[in-house]
């Protein structure tokens, strides 16, 4: 544990305490564990109801436009950052952390599945992928932004 508060550059203090008895250590990491598996249950529901839903949705409708690509793709963005965030807190390693990333593999690969419609829709009306907010054609992928430090240099 005490690495990981170092890992991340965090700061801790050592008290002493007598040590826990197993059934309350026991109780603790229970604890910590059901609290880890609701955030990954409700990454999975959002991966299943929102993000699912919202790429047949626009499907359905054939809205297949470069901003709404890049809306879902945000969203997967941050689908993707909640669940680092949880597994950076899931101290007892969680069986339910294979099951958000088979969701979230599927939620990628629907999304490019959609981004690849996106493009082959806009290049057949003749919308260049590079019209896109003033870029080139986006990679396919999971994609890290240049922070805003990067962008101003």
């Amino acid at each position: 544990m005490l690495r990981r508060i170092e890992g991340a550059h965090g700061e801790y203090h050592l008290l002493p305490l007598r040590k826990l008895s197993e059934e309350e250590d026991a109780k603790l990491a229970q604890e910590f564990l059901e609290q880890t598996e609701k955030h990954y249950e409700e990454i999975i529901e959002n991966c299943e109801v929102n993000f699912t839903k919202e790429i047949e949705f626009e499907t359905f409708r054939q809205n297949f436009t470069y901003e709404e690509a890049e809306e879902i793709r945000v969203e997967f963005e941050k689908i993707t950052h909640w669940f680092e965030r949880v597994r950076d807190r899931d101290w007892f390693n969680s069986p339910r952390e294979v099951d958000v990333r088979s969701w979230i593999d599927r939620c990628e690969t629907m999304l490019e599945q959609f981004e690849a419609k996106v493009y082959e829709v806009q290049e057949k009306v003749g919308n260049h992928p590079g019209l896109l907010a003033g870029r080139g054609p986006r990679p396919r992928g999971r994609q890290r932004r240049p922070s805003p430090e990067a962008k101003a240099v």
